[in-house]
């Protein structure tokens, strides 16, 4: 999502500006990094694109950073408008925003950001199809002369949740430790691709105690064994 923020930035005619709501949870010093990102232009090198004000996980900013956020964008034209004081002509505190802001989050519905979420407009982002990541993963493979069938692929996505970015760091550290070819045995014995993910209960009671589907047939075949080695999802139900 950030990098395609940039991506839009860029094409856009901007200078992409990020900062990390998480990483400035003051008020003060989150008002402060707005205001200069979203009413100065890059001053530093050749480039002289106005601002475009990318802020990273939003949802983990407090409530106060929020109303900031809020007090910049409801601002009226009329605040901005020069006045004359102490002998010489200053700018009243913040004016109109006229630079694009571009909030990412993982979590739209924290309830700090019912009220930004009510002036935004809103993408969301579906989770990648495996079909779709394994051949963008398949061309980069090929690029870096690394042979990969569709099946280790897909068996990478499936270990990495299809999160892009471990597939690809992936993929980087077996090609920088010289590996040139990936197989299903590799993504299902190696250690690395995993990432935290939140699960509900009832998930993992059925990870543990439900068989995979080819798993379940074959036993369901074998007379010898028990009905009630097979669990079933009505038998989880009742827990």
């Amino acid at each position: 999502k950030t990098t395609l923020a940039h991506i839009i930035a860029k094409h856009a005619g901007y200078n992409a500006v990020e900062m990390n709501a998480s990483d400035d949870r003051s008020p003060e010093v989150f008002k402060t990094r707005i205001e200069a990102a979203t009413q100065m232009k890059s001053v530093l090198g050749a480039d002289e694109r106005p601002n475009c004000l990318i802020i990273d996980e939003i949802d983990g900013a407090p409530a106060a950073s929020i109303n900031v956020l809020l007090n910049i964008i409801n601002r009226k034209d009329g605040e901005g408008e020069a006045v004359a004081g102490a002998g010489r002509r200053r700018r009243r505190e913040g004016g109109l925003l006229l630079r694009p802001i571009i909030c990412i989050c993982n979590d739209q519905y924290v309830p700090a950001l019912r009220p930004l979420r009510q002036q935004s407009f809103l993408l969301n982002f579906p989770r990648t199809a495996p079909s779709r990541l394994a051949q963008r993963l398949c061309e980069i493979a090929v690029r870096q002369g690394m042979r990969a069938d569709s099946g280790a692929l897909l068996a990478l996505c499936e270990k990495t949740d299809n999160d892009i970015r471990s597939c690809i760091n992936t993929l980087q550290f077996l090609h920088g430790r010289g590996q040139k070819e990936l197989s299903v045995q590799m993504v299902q014995t190696m250690k690395i691709g995993l990432k935290d993910q939140n699960k509900g209960l009832f998930s993992i009671w059925q990870e543990i105690f439900q068989l995979p589907k080819a798993q379940r047939h074959r036993i369901g075949m074998d007379p010898t064994l028990p009905t009630q080695l097979l669990v079933g999802d009505e038998d989880l139900s009742c827990l």
